[in-house]
């Protein structure tokens, strides 16, 4: 479907829902990206128990919301000059973002860290079905909480790393 100004009604309804309103213009990849970062921030924000992450939401709800009615009011010969783009891909260069050292071993931990996580709430929901242990019950409890812990030693991480980066910067420039 080409990209094209749309119902103003219908653009009002669908812009309700971040990305909907500019899927229904065309904007396919743009809508996507709205949409999926939308639900992301809710699946991390429920996931590691992280409910300060949602302020994010009413932002990037508002953005969608008016930017999408803003781009069905604007005339024709403008309205055509927009482009259709992912908003984490064309904002950055893709390569030096995939290709750092350690990308695909940072990217390969974190995907045996969730499915290690995925794994062992399984076999507790499946320990207590069959056993109806309170121990398994208290083990789940502890285990629920190793994704935060993960993540929070990972933010540190981090910003150690980024606090020494700089200290390293700082310390080249005195010695010049």
């Amino acid at each position: 479907m080409m990209k094209k100004q749309r119902n103003k009604f219908n653009n009002f309804i669908l812009s309700c829902l971040p990305g909907a309103g500019h899927m229904y213009q065309g904007f396919f990849k743009e809508g996507t990206s709205l949409m999926s970062l939308f639900f992301f921030i809710i699946l991390i924000a429920g996931w590691l128990r992280f409910e300060p992450i949602i302020f994010i939401l009413p932002v990037l709800w508002f953005y969608s919301f008016f930017d999408s009615l803003n781009r069905n009011s604007v005339p024709e010969e403008e309205f055509n000059k927009f482009e259709d783009h992912f908003l984490w891909i064309d904002s950055i260069d893709a390569d030096k973002f995939l290709k750092p050292k350690g990308f695909r071993t940072g990217l390969a931990i974190v995907l045996i860290l969730i499915g290690m996580d995925v794994l062992i709430q399984n076999i507790f929901d499946i320990l207590s079905q069959c056993f109806g242990w309170n121990f398994v019950y208290r083990l789940e409890y502890v285990f629920s909480y190793v994704p935060q812990i993960i993540v929070a030693i990972l933010i540190i991480a981090v910003g150690v790393h980024l606090i020494i980066g700089k200290k390293k910067e700082l310390d080249k420039k005195e010695e010049l």
